[in-house]
């Protein structure tokens, strides 16, 4: 479902997927997670982004029946996450690249 030149309609609809609890369980996959991530901390502030991903993927995965969640894998990733984003926003942003 999610590669990584996907479209923003792409990402919009895995977004919608994960939220509404429809993305087929096979398609949750380690990308996906991460896209989610992304995603959330870029249009929230972190704290509550990292509210938003931890809760919607234990809501995601009662939907489907998945006891599956760990919560300091799902902070460190997040803390990942977040690390990538700003790190790049500042190689985009230097001299270098402009």
């Amino acid at each position: 479902m999610l590669i990584p030149d996907s479209s923003n309609s792409e990402i919009e609809a895995l977004l919608t997927a994960f939220e509404t609890c429809t993305l087929p369980r096979d398609c949750w996959t380690h990308s996906a997670h991460l896209v989610v991530a992304l995603v959330y901390l870029h249009r929230h502030p972190y704290s509550e982004a990292m509210e938003l991903i931890r809760n919607g993927i234990q809501h995601y995965n009662r939907c489907q029946g998945s006891q599956g969640y760990h919560e300091t894998m799902t902070r460190f990733w997040i803390i990942l996450v977040q690390d990538f984003r700003l790190r790049a926003k500042l190689c985009i942003n230097s001299p270098i690249t402009s």
